[in-house]
């Protein structure tokens, strides 16, 4: 199959699991906001950006290799499979306690070190769900992810919301959604070794060695990606910045996580085949990442120069009122929006070429810049100054990935 009908085939199937994804997770959003407040919704916003970070301790870097590697090799999905998810699951006990040790260093009382455990144990159980979709992508079997990882979330969101309509708290929910989550992590695993793939676990230290060396630089930039992204609410509370201010630019932020399903869909199709293609005809590879860099560049213009202009009446209209004060943050997010969607297509051609390295050093400058300047803005500015230091970083780190990726690939073309 031509690979611009391969990436279109796998880009239908990617964009319904992503929208499953997004609008779902987006309602449980609302639901949190208008029903719980805006207290609630920063506790939420507090626990899940903070267990987003510690989260790649389940994943450092694996499933992006073995979508990297199985698509050019079927015996590595074969040979590593077990071992893989072996490996996951010892992580996955680091996420909950490093989720509830964050909690108690923090200061916080029991009730919420146990909230941060419960977060980290649902975003575990996740990333072990994410595992099978990992798998399924690698053999560019897009739909039965779709299948898969959209009943996973349809099952856990929707539980997670009933569970708020009826008048749970924020713990209670939070405790219906960890045992939904792991309830269907279970099904998802169970019904991927029955369609044939070999992910009996697999204990072995010197294969667990070989895939940490090769994925370690990817593990650093999925790390720094996701810290560089969710840092400032998680450092928020420490800068003097309230549970309810906190949910208030969480309102933004969501706006934003909504839009950024275009690259994520975008690079999670092209993945497996640009990959592919990087091995075999290079300089169509080259023309097809630079598209694609162009297309997502110009698609944040027009999502962020929509934005700008409306964005108070769109916090009131998805939010509510209470929300309102979250429309200056949104904007600056806005303006930043073209600089994310073209950084995150550059940033996945490093990986493609081989250029890991590069992109590691580049996103945890970003991540030095955006502490620094949330530490100089944020007392005085408040969510404003959040919003401000990722917009400046976004910038920097964009250009600067772009004349890395420019530099990298002609020398790769020539070799």
């Amino acid at each position: 199959m031509p690979p611009v009908r391969r990436i279109g085939k796998n880009l239908v199937f990617k964009t319904a699991t992503e929208l499953i994804a997004r609008v779902l997770s987006f309602a449980f959003y609302i639901v949190l906001a208008r029903w719980l407040g805006e207290a609630a919704f920063g506790t939420f916003s507090l626990l899940y950006s903070v267990t987003a970070i510690v989260v790649f301790l389940g994943d450092p870097g694996l499933n992006i290799l073995l979508i990297r590697q199985a698509s050019r090799d079927s015996d590595f999905l074969e040979n590593m499979a077990g071992a893989i998810l072996a490996l996951k699951a010892l992580l996955c006990v680091a996420v909950i306690i490093v989720s509830s040790g964050y909690g108690y260093l923090a200061g916080y009382d029991l009730k919420m070190i146990g909230l941060f455990g419960l977060m980290g144990a649902n975003m575990a159980a996740f990333s072990l769900a994410d595992y099978a979709g990992a798998i399924f992508q690698s053999k560019e079997k897009m739909h039965i992810e779709t299948v898969l990882m959209g009943a996973g979330k349809i099952t856990v969101t929707g539980a997670a919301i009933m569970a708020m309509l009826l008048g749970s708290d924020i713990a209670i929910t939070l405790i219906i959604m960890t045992v939904a989550q792991i309830t269907a992590t279970t099904a998802i695993l169970t019904w991927t070794a029955r369609y044939g793939v070999n992910i009996k676990p697999r204990w072995s230290a010197r294969s667990w060695r070989n895939l940490l060396r090769q994925a370690w630089p990817l593990a650093l930039i999925l790390f720094f990606t996701i810290a560089f992204y969710r840092i400032d609410i998680a450092l928020a509370p420490l800068l003097g910045v309230g549970l309810q201010q906190i949910g208030i630019y969480s309102a933004a932020i969501k706006l934003v996580d909504l839009s950024l399903v275009f690259p994520t869909l975008v690079m999670a199709a092209a993945f497996p085949t640009l990959s592919r293609m990087a091995d075999e005809e290079y300089g169509q590879f080259k023309k097809w990442m630079n598209i694609i860099i162009a297309s997502l560049g110009l698609i944040g213009l027009l999502i962020g120069g929509a934005i700008i202009p409306l964005s108070h009446n769109i916090i009131d209209l998805v939010f509510g009122p209470r929300f309102v004060s979250a429309g200056k943050p949104l904007v600056l997010l806005a303006m930043a929006m073209t600089f994310m969607f073209i950084r995150h297509a550059a940033l996945n051609a490093l990986i493609i070429v081989g250029a890991s390295y590069n992109a590691v050093l580049l996103v945890a400058g970003a991540l030095f810049v955006n502490i620094s300047l949330n530490i100089l803005l944020v007392p005085s500015a408040g969510i404003t100054g959040a919003a401000t230091a990722k917009l400046v970083t976004d910038i920097a780190l964009t250009i600067g990935a772009l004349l890395v990726w420019l530099r990298v690939s002609g020398k790769t073309g020539e070799t």
